[in-house]
């Protein structure tokens, strides 16, 4: 089947690429297996193809989206506060994971997010900060369920995050820089790990980003530390 303007919304994930054409290939066997197309998302032309993963009634979809991107058009989408550390226009494939419903797992996809960060400027204090022409590899993953999305963040070998959204509103977050990032076991922001050298005042400065972000406005003032 041949696709001509055609739009995609994915509610939960909040995404909607638009102006998608290319061939729609499905059968009884390999499913929507070889479809391929192009379009826009965020602004951007995109293409995408569909694979599987398992058999009959245990077969998973997976949506592969190549594109590019500018870190303001994911901020706005993911409103992750640690995006306003970085700025420029970077490659990117994007992952979209649908489990069979056989399997009854608890969320209604995974979305994942990589990039080597070519391109971008992170500006955050050594070690981590990088200028655009450098590499790092940055992963964004969340599994998305009715209950509440968890995203995950890496960045590098330095930094990992933990974020517990409940209906588009932060609960519990966690930053970790040289450890691994674990849920606070109430709702509030945890920042832990180790550091050979450290600029307070710069670092101060730098995490005001959680203080300002909507969906944190309501508790970080007071559980930040």
């Amino acid at each position: 089947m041949q696709l001509s303007d055609g739009e995609l919304e994915l509610k939960n994930l909040r995404l909607q690429t638009q102006e998608l054409s290319g061939d729609v290939i499905y059968d009884s066997e390999r499913g929507l297996a070889g479809t391929r197309v192009s379009g826009t998302l965020w602004g951007r032309p995109v293409s995408a193809h569909i694979r599987h993963f398992g058999k009959g009634a245990s077969r998973d979809t997976q949506v592969v989206v190549d594109g590019n991107a500018d870190i303001e058009s994911i901020f706005t989408w993911s409103q992750r506060p640690e995006l306003k550390w970085l700025d420029g226009d970077m490659d990117y494939q994007a992952l979209i994971t649908i489990p069979a419903k056989a399997k009854e797992a608890p969320y209604a996809a995974v979305f994942e997010l990589t990039s080597n960060l070519a391109g971008i400027n992170v500006n955050l204090p050594e070690p981590l900060g990088k200028p655009a022409e450098v590499k790092t590899n940055f992963v964004l993953r969340a599994p998305i369920g009715d209950q509440g999305s968890l995203f995950h963040l890496n960045y590098g070998e330095h930094l990992q995050g933990q974020f517990w959204l409940v209906q588009g509103e932060l609960d519990r977050a966690s930053i970790a820089l040289n450890a691994e990032a674990k849920l606070p076991a109430e709702r509030g922001l945890s920042i832990t790990g180790d550091i050979s050298n450290i600029d307070l005042p710069r670092w101060e400065k730098l995490l005001g980003v959680y203080r300002e972000a909507p969906l944190c406005r309501r508790w970080c003032s007071k559980t930040w530390s």
